[in-house]
């Protein structure tokens, strides 16, 4: 069974997290598969080792267009994240960064991290087992967890805006799928309190993301390969207490 862990980015503007957020929670096959499908090898595969991540908040936003073509994001009165912090949770991609023209993109920072001493790939794929009517789709990614340590991020593009995003406090907005190399390992999964040799990795990352454009993958292997063979330590396990 191989190790990841997950924990707060521990910025100033991630403390809130703790107690607004929720923690991973597995996803469960007898939740969403009934009668002979609970014994299909091919159902079973897909639910292996996927966490689900909630929305903190009550999101009811509402998208406009600027005269000069870039978008404005309205963040309605039943929303529960305050107007004037929206800027440091959402990123709102200008026009030239848009897939299409008349589809908006924005993205939600989840102040968590996941983190393993094993070679372990991290897929964020939309909560494809969940119905709702949000007026677009929610893009995927995927990274390596042992070289690369970042926040999480829903990406969201706005196929119709002329319908509200409407999401709710503890709504599913992205799963999460562990794999090795040979997809046979089964996962556990523990926060920690990121000692200072993790956060100073956490900073390399996030700090050469926002100083280059275009990140390459070469950059995150070489990451890897520099970083301290071993960053989890066996003794450290914390079950913190405002996750139960």
């Amino acid at each position: 069974m191989k190790r990841v862990v997950y924990f707060n980015a521990r910025t100033p503007d991630s403390d809130w997290y703790d107690l607004v957020g929720f923690p991973p929670e597995k996803l469960k096959m007898s939740d969403h598969v009934k009668g002979n499908g609970r014994f299909c090898p091919a159902l079973k595969e897909i639910f292996k080792n996927i966490y689900v991540i909630r929305s903190p908040f009550d999101l009811y936003l509402r998208h406009n267009f600027q005269q000069n073509g870039e978008s404005w994001i309205e963040v309605l009165p039943k929303s529960t994240l305050s107007p004037d912090k929206f800027n440091d949770i959402f990123h709102v991609s200008s026009k030239e960064d848009l897939n299409h023209k008349d589809r908006p993109m924005i993205q939600m920072t989840i102040p968590i991290l996941f983190l393993s001493d094993s070679d372990i790939q991290m897929d964020i794929i939309p909560p494809f087992l969940e119905y709702n009517e949000i007026p677009g789709i929610i893009a995927g990614g995927s990274f390596n967890i042992h070289d690369w340590q970042r926040p999480i991020n829903m990406m969201f593009e706005w196929h119709d805006t002329s319908k509200d995003l409407i999401i709710k406090r503890g709504d599913p907005i992205l799963y999460l799928k562990f794999t090795n190399q040979r997809r046979d390992s089964s996962i556990s999964l523990e926060i920690i309190e990121p000692t200072d040799k993790i956060k100073k990795m956490v900073n390399e990352c996030t700090g050469a993301k926002a100083m280059t454009k275009g990140l390459s993958s070469t950059l995150m292997k070489e990451h890897g390969k520099r970083r301290p063979k071993r960053l989890i330590k066996s003794h450290i396990r914390y079950v913190l207490d405002r996750f139960i």
